[in-house]
């Protein structure tokens, strides 16, 4: 049996992302003491969020080939890599 872990539901449907995102999550205890994160969501939530503009490899930068996943942002996410980095500030 698996137990809810409480304080631990989110609910990005009701509420979704600023990037769209939309998703339930909830983390639930397994049997061996483990915490397990479930997300459910439609398969259109899932496409959104797997390729999308909330996929996490564009936001986060793990994807090599934008205009694979993103035609409409490639431009624009290439030009934010090609950006200088800028030096710290002390």
């Amino acid at each position: 049996r698996w137990r809810e872990e409480p304080g631990r539901f989110k609910d990005f449907v009701a509420r979704p992302k600023p990037n769209g995102y939309q998703s339930l999550h909830t983390n639930v205890r397994l049997p061996d003491g483990r915490l397990v994160e479930v997300q459910v969501r439609s398969e259109a939530m899932h496409e959104a969020a797997e390729r999308g503009a909330a996929a996490h490899g564009l936001y986060k930068g793990g994807v090599d080939t934008p205009a694979l996943l993103l035609p409409e942002a490639a431009a624009t996410i290439e030009t934010l890599r090609a950006l200088p980095v800028l030096p710290a500030t002390p």
